[in-house]
């Protein structure tokens, strides 16, 4: 049995309450704005998918949160954000790589990898993937090769 004043308090409870939750400040989402070079990539914030960037204008809670971005063949990215309004991120993802020692005898020679040219330096960085190597010398002519480059791996290719 409830005392008296509680007997007379309880009609007035969802009076109160409603006061109570009018008064509190509404949480309006924030709109997030995420782009990615190269794209697409995947995004999740908090640990939840979102889809593939660009993406414009998705409603997020307002506060702190984590966001990453991934591609194939790419290092994740991936960092805390605090979101107090609308909020548009560009993130840059860098690509994994090989290391590849090239070794081209007799000297000079010109190399182009993927058509692009290639400096003179024997270990070299290069993303992972498949490349077209191309070789000319005055010795032997010009040359085509395949190459595969494995993540974190070193590799050699050599013309003699």
């Amino acid at each position: 049995m409830c005392p008296p004043v509680r007997r007379r308090l309880l009609p007035l409870l969802p009076a109160f309450s409603a006061l109570f939750f009018a008064c509190r400040p509404a949480v309006a989402p924030v709109r997030l704005t995420v782009d990615a070079e190269p794209g697409p990539a995947e995004l999740r914030l908090d640990g939840k998918y979102l889809g593939r960037t660009p993406l414009a204008g998705w409603p997020a809670p307002a506060g702190a949160h984590r966001l990453e971005l991934s591609r194939p063949g790419y290092y994740t990215h991936g960092m805390e954000l605090s979101l107090r309004g609308d909020t548009r991120y560009q993130a840059v993802l860098f690509p994994r790589t090989g290391r590849v020692s090239l070794f081209i005898w007799p000297p000079p020679a010109r190399v182009w990898c993927d058509g692009e040219p290639v400096s003179g330096a024997t270990n070299q960085e290069w993303a992972a993937g498949a490349h077209q190597l191309a070789v000319w010398s005055p010795w032997y002519g010009f040359h085509r090769h395949g190459v595969k480059v494995a993540i974190d791996k070193d590799q050699a290719v050599r013309f003699e």
